[in-house]
């Protein structure tokens, strides 16, 4: 028996050492995690601000000047559909060839005051490029999506063009003009929904905090169509001095997050295998300075619960020859088992004397008054009506035999004893205040109960509440309640104030005896409640499983 109590200590500090372990492997995993995500997120930040300074520096020409960002938003159906043949043969044109040469070398910039077929030409072969780069920019760097994009307000954005790499390529090269439409790409030139509630970035862009070139911005966002987190980021399109549009590159958030669980799984592993060797050693140390030494003592304090041999304990503890705390603990059992073992004796010493004085306590109850009384009325009664002083002496005496029997009983008695015992009673204070009223509602009696409980509660509901009362009356119940055993007496005399001095309570020694040997003897609850003018309620409340 004594290794499966050893085995429970250790197992009750080993589930401390396993609550430390999971403690520090939790603050572990959320710092590891944490600097691995900052460190991955660095890295991506630069990769993809590279990559935005990259994919607009490709057409310096939409940098110098933004004639071709309105122009295309003002003439975007002219941009996205197939040339005529009128307009290719001008295209071909040497004419047109000469008047583009020097846009091309950016030699000229006055875009505005061109001829317009030439600003038509100018603006699809701008568009051509734009579209042709940024579709070779998705599929070789590998993003969700490359955007660009315009707020004109919190609620939506001005779409120029948008490369998916799920969409075919639409453009094979720069020189396939008349190829070119807007059915290869996800989305160009529209109006969608960009809700700024959503955007953080947006609502930073509305708030003129993101115009600088080369600055950036990131986000992460859960795009509802497909259900897919991704992380932005929105870098200024600067032409001409002024801020275009927004080019946004989404990158898929669960690709990121995956190569972070990867890096940061090595690590934790690592982690984990470190604390598992450190609490297995600290574990092995507590048992060796602790726990053997501490079973040696809880050997003797077990025998000692087990026999109450002061002697045999103490031989044990004197054993114990250690020089620190378990060696004064023993010495410390060894004095607390002699004292328990005078305290033991000195208790059962006094619970004998307390037994003897509540049973006296208890049968001065029946006051000098009462008996000078009752004999008065019985000496009346032979002279008025011999048959009803014959029942009342008969009444009297099994009241005051009961009343030794009382005197002699161990501890308990059962309930309809003591109801029957307060019949008596209540049938010789009838005999002299006839207009008493005592109804019994006994729905249970499988209770026991101190002897002259009922009673000393029904006779000072007589003596205080309702004796002169035409319509006085008193009411015994007992009954059960959520295993519970509930004992009411209830009046409706006089009452009184609880919380006064000189209260019944107070003046009549029956009512605090009462409560004292319910509370001792049954472990019940004793409940006075009283007010003046409304008659009194004691409720006695025992648990059954205590009774």
């Amino acid at each position: 028996m004594k290794k499966p109590r050893n085995r429970k200590l250790l197992v009750q500090i080993g589930m401390i050492t396993l609550l430390i372990f999971i403690v520090t492997l939790a603050w572990f995993i959320i710092t590891d995690y944490s600097i691995t995500e900052k460190s991955f997120l660095s890295a991506k930040h630069e990769m993809i601000d590279r990559d935005l300074n990259n994919i607009s520096s490709y057409v310096p020409s939409l940098t110098q000047t933004d004639w071709f960002w309105h122009y295309a938003k003002e003439h975007s159906d002219d941009l996205i559909r197939d040339l005529t043949d009128e307009e290719i043969a001008l295209y071909e044109s040497r004419e047109i060839q000469e008047a583009l040469y020097p846009y091309w070398n950016l030699e000229k910039h006055d875009f505005e005051n061109c001829d317009h077929a030439l600003q038509f030409f100018l603006a699809r072969e701008y568009f051509k490029i734009l579209a042709l780069t940024s579709d070779i920019d998705i599929r070789n760097l590998q993003y969700a999506s490359i955007d660009y994009l315009e707020f004109p307000n919190e609620h939506e954005a001005y779409l120029y063009l948008r490369s998916d790499p799920d969409e075919p390529q639409a453009l094979t090269s720069a020189d396939d003009l008349n190829s070119y439409t807007a059915t290869g790409y996800a989305a160009c030139f529209q109006t969608i929904p960009y809700e700024a509630s959503e955007h953080s970035v947006v609502r930073e862009i509305l708030s003129g905090n993101l115009n600088k070139p080369g600055e950036t911005l990131y986000e992460v966002y859960r795009d509802q169509s497909d259900g897919k987190d991704y992380y932005l980021g929105y870098t200024p399109v600067i032409a001409g001095g002024k801020i275009c549009c927004y080019l946004c590159i989404r990158y898929d958030w669960t690709k990121f997050r995956s190569e972070l669980v990867s890096h940061a799984r090595t690590s934790m592993i690592m982690g984990f295998v470190v604390l598992v060797v450190f609490s297995l050693l600290l574990l092995f140390f507590i048992y060796r300075i602790a726990i053997r030494p501490l079973s040696r003592v809880k050997e003797g304090v077990r025998n000692y619960m087990q026999d109450k041999n002061s002697a045999a304990v103490t031989k044990r503890m004197n054993a114990i020859t250690a020089r620190n705390e378990v060696g004064v603990l023993a010495d410390s059992i060894s004095a607390l088992a002699k004292e328990i073992d005078r305290y033991t004796e000195e208790t059962r010493r006094l619970g004998a004397e307390k037994e003897r004085i509540a049973a006296e306590l208890s049968m001065s109850q029946i006051q000098p008054h009462f008996l000078f009384n009752s004999l008065n009325t019985i000496r009346a009664l032979c002279v008025k009506d011999p048959k009803q002083a014959e029942y009342a002496i008969e009444t009297f005496s099994a009241y005051l035999r009961e009343n030794l029997e009382f005197m002699h009983w161990a501890s308990l008695i059962p309930l309809s004893k003591d109801v029957e015992h307060t019949r008596l009673y209540t049938e010789i204070e009838r005999l002299r205040f006839p207009n008493i009223c005592v109804e019994y509602q006994i729905a249970e009696e499988d209770c026991e109960i101190p002897p002259l409980t009922i009673q000393p509660l029904v006779e000072n509901a007589i003596r205080h509440g309702i004796r002169g009362q035409k319509d006085g009356t008193v009411i015994i119940s007992a009954f059960h309640e959520n295993r519970t055993f509930v004992i009411t007496v209830r009046d409706n005399g006089t009452g009184f104030n609880p919380e006064e001095k000189n209260n019944p309570e107070e003046m009549h020694i029956g009512i605090g005896s009462v409560r004292s040997r319910v509370e001792q003897l049954c472990k019940g609850e004793f409940i006075l409640e009283s007010h003046p003018g409304k008659g009194t309620l004691i409720t006695i409340r025992i648990p059954l499983d205590d009774k």
